[in-house]
């Protein structure tokens, strides 16, 4: 799937019904167990102004070719980037600025986007992403990301989060059972 930005969106998810996945997306402790906590955001796109940087220009703000989706350092989208990559004037291959590599850390999440373009208000286009996370712990996983993305993401010059919500699902529960017994229990 692609974004409005034209880029390739969902890249290095973890893989439903692998360790991975349920590592990643369902909580082991407390009175989650067994549930979830995703957050949604939705996120307006500045169309209007990324349509008047260049190819170049987007690419590296994304850190990921247009055309497939790689790592400006690899040449599938599923190539892990070298973030230690050097071009021959010494400058990271990958800028310190690209979205890749503001997201990137430790902290792994389950991630979908969707797009959204609804009628123009007061002339400014009203388009862009309902972002959609899943994992186990929101604190522990997502705020860091969202922390380093908002410190230096040159994509937040054409992005906006318009709200935010975080959501605690529980798990289900077993025959005579009842669903937040271990919220309530």
């Amino acid at each position: 799937m692609r974004n409005l930005f034209g880029q390739v969106d969902g890249t290095v998810n973890p893989s439903p019904g692998t360790e991975e996945f349920e590592r990643v997306v369902w909580s082991a402790d407390g009175w989650l167990a067994g549930g979830t906590s995703p957050v949604i955001r939705r996120i307006r796109m500045h169309l209007d102004t990324w349509d008047e940087l260049d190819r170049p220009g987007r690419e590296q703000s994304v850190g990921r070719t247009l055309a497939t989706g790689a790592p400006l350092t690899g040449g599938a989208e599923t190539d892990e980037p070298d973030l230690d990559a050097k071009s021959p004037g010494g400058l990271p291959v990958i800028p310190e600025f690209a979205h890749v590599r503001r997201a990137r850390g430790p902290e792994r999440i389950y991630r979908r986007s969707y797009n959204y373009d609804l009628p123009p208000t007061a002339g400014v286009s009203e388009s862009g992403m309902i972002f959609t996370s899943y994992q186990a712990d929101a604190s522990a996983q997502f705020v860091p990301i969202q922390r380093r993305v908002d410190e230096l993401d040159l994509l937040n010059h054409w992005t906006t989060p318009i709200g935010s919500v975080v959501f605690a699902i529980a798990p289900g529960c077993a025959a005579g059972g009842h669903l937040g017994e271990g919220l309530l229990a």
